[in-house]
């Protein structure tokens, strides 16, 4: 589902959240970048304040610590308003894990992140990442 259409579903049922992953290639060469905004109500009391938990990193720069950050609907970026949707109940938790791990628990196809150290090998994970979340039309 489309930002708009995560919204209404939110509104109709408050107890639910949902979650929009972003994958892209970085400015530097060889850098690719995974982020996810996680959608919900955190307090039924108040059914129409939404709120947006964003985290996000580098894909295998472990000296990287990552971003997190929280949103209201109206200080949300539009990258944010360009993603597909999912409902985050149907999805295994990725939660605090760094971009690689959270893209292998979604995706276990991919190949394990431990194994991955050269840099051909970090961009056809990146290739194949993107490709499953294309084929899944909506991750």
């Amino acid at each position: 589902m489309n930002y708009q259409e995560a919204i209404v579903a939110l509104q109709r049922d408050p107890n639910k959240s949902y979650i929009g992953f972003l994958l892209r290639s970085g400015e530097c060469l060889g850098t690719y970048f995974f982020a996810y905004y996680l959608m919900d109500i955190p307090d039924i009391e108040e059914p129409d304040y939404i709120s947006i938990q964003y985290e996000g990193g580098a894909l295998f720069d472990h000296g990287f610590c990552g971003e997190e950050d929280f949103y209201s609907l109206d200080d949300l970026p539009d990258e944010a308003k360009t993603l597909c949707y999912k409902d985050a109940d149907n999805l295994p938790c990725i939660s605090g894990l760094l971009g690689e791990y959270a893209l292998f628990t979604l995706f276990p196809d991919l190949p394990d992140p431990e194994e991955i150290w050269a840099d051909k090998d970090k961009f056809d994970f990146f290739q194949l990442a993107s490709w499953s979340m294309e084929n899944d039309r909506c991750i």
